[in-house]
């Protein structure tokens, strides 16, 4: 059995294999890669769950043409980004997924929407990075049921409960955990699995989280958290949540501000 510290580190180790001209050795100033980790590297279906945030507006001016041909490059399959900021009004948001919209039909040869799972099979067999649009807050929302699924037609697949503090569906993980999931929460969830949204609680305090894992029918996500056995902060995860979700999805977070959660 592998332990927590093995798994952390093996982890670390895999996010900084290189993928293209962002990984070069030569230009990082990192090690190269041994070669069988290179091949699987160019072989696995690489995600990352919390990246490109506001893509629409990342690729503009004279720089474009090389970060989109390093983009291309890097070797990631797909990319769960936040639109809307994380409390953004609903005109923000709609303007955010309007401009990820021009971006992708800009470059074609590039990205792909993901509109369905077979989106992320045709990315990676076509070199091509697949964009996953999801939310961070619950802003744009404004405390209306009917925007999910208004939001969900315009493209996003995966939504927050809270960002940090406390929102009308739960508590956020700086509010410390005697808050959870609220009535209207219940009401969200049930929404996001009918609509087919994931409902995301990386920045769900405990009783939150534990709750809407709970509430959820459908896999729930933790795209960007962290181990909180390893580290106590409070964007971290506690085991038993963590090990609800062993069977359905769960991403590591090495953010240095939660105190290098793979050297503790």
């Amino acid at each position: 059995m592998i332990s927590r510290r093995r798994l952390i580190l093996a982890a670390g180790a895999a996010a900084a294999l290189p993928g293209g001209s962002w990984g070069r050795a030569a230009e990082s100033g990192a090690p190269a890669a041994a070669p069988a980790a290179a091949a699987l590297y160019r072989r696995a279906f690489v995600l990352d769950c919390n990246a490109l945030a506001s893509v629409g507006g990342m690729f503009d001016g004279e720089k474009a043409a090389g970060d989109l041909e390093a983009l291309r490059d890097a070797g990631i399959s797909a990319v769960k980004c936040t639109l809307g900021g994380y409390n953004g009004n609903f005109e923000e948001t709609v303007a955010d997924i309007a401009a990820a919209e021009a971006l992708i039909e800009r470059h074609p040869d590039i990205f792909i929407k993901v509109s369905a799972f077979e989106d992320l099979d045709r990315a990676k067999r076509e070199r091509r990075m697949a964009l996953i649009y999801s939310f961070e807050g619950v802003a744009m929302l404004e405390d209306r049921l009917d925007r999910i699924g208004l939001f969900r037609q315009l493209g996003v697949r995966a939504m927050q409960l809270s960002y940090n503090h406390e929102s009308p569906f739960g508590h956020g993980c700086l509010d410390g955990d005697d808050g959870g999931l609220t009535e209207l929460g219940h009401q969200a969830v049930a929404k996001m699995n009918e609509r087919g949204i994931a409902v995301d609680v990386s920045h769900s305090n405990t009783r939150t989280t534990a709750q809407a894992i709970a509430a959820s029918v459908r896999p729930p996500l933790m795209t960007h958290a962290g181990c909180r056995a390893v580290n106590p902060h409070p964007r971290n995860k506690e085991d038993r949540d963590m090990r609800a979700l062993a069977e359905k999805v769960l991403g590591l977070n090495f953010r240095r501000a939660f105190k290098e959660i793979w050297s503790a």
